[in-house]
């Protein structure tokens, strides 16, 4: 199963989580410019975009969101199979030498992506800094789902952003343009 979304590629090093968001709120038909939604989140350089502003602007559009720690692979198989992309956040930018448990480790290399789809030992994700579709295994993904904030220290394992309440627009539809 893999979800029909919208593709985007991220301007900044840290605007991973404002791009996801984008281009999330664009599976549901919501079209806000990057420029809006960097400031609306409060994006920074400093901080990224913290998840907390994320679910805010999100509830602020009407939508219904599921945002906690500890979530399992399988609810979110479950949210995959209903449509429902989900936003998590993984330690990204490996080094090729580092092992499952290294990752376990590692903390400071934070990276909002979306979950969009899962084939037999894969998690397939629509990647931010990436135009290509990312996958990692399902024992990487899981060593890999976890960061801490660094402004508020607050332990984020198995972090998830799911936005409901709103049907998912046809990507397949051609407008005319202005």
């Amino acid at each position: 199963m893999i979800i029909d979304m919208p593709s985007g590629r991220q301007t900044f090093d840290y605007d991973c989580g404002a791009k996801a968001l984008q281009i999330v709120l664009a599976y549901y038909g919501l079209d806000i410019r990057e420029d809006i939604l960097l400031k609306s989140l409060a994006s920074s350089d400093q901080y990224g975009t913290l998840a907390h502003n994320m679910v805010a602007l999100a509830k602020e559009k009407g939508f219904k969101v599921v945002a906690k720690s500890g979530m399992t692979l399988k609810t979110l198989k479950q949210y995959i199979d209903d449509e429902c992309p989900v936003i998590v956040l993984v330690q990204a930018w490996a080094d090729k030498y580092m092992t499952i448990n290294d990752w376990k480790k590692v903390n400071e290399h934070g990276h909002y992506v979306i979950v969009i789809g899962y084939q037999d030992n894969k998690i397939i994700f629509e990647d931010p800094s990436s135009f290509p579709r990312t996958w990692m295994t399902k024992r990487e993904f899981l060593a890999r789902w976890h960061y801490t904030d660094t402004r508020t220290q607050e332990k984020m394992d198995h972090f998830a952003i799911v936005l409901q309440g709103k049907k998912p627009i046809n990507t397949r539809i051609i407008e005319h343009m202005d």
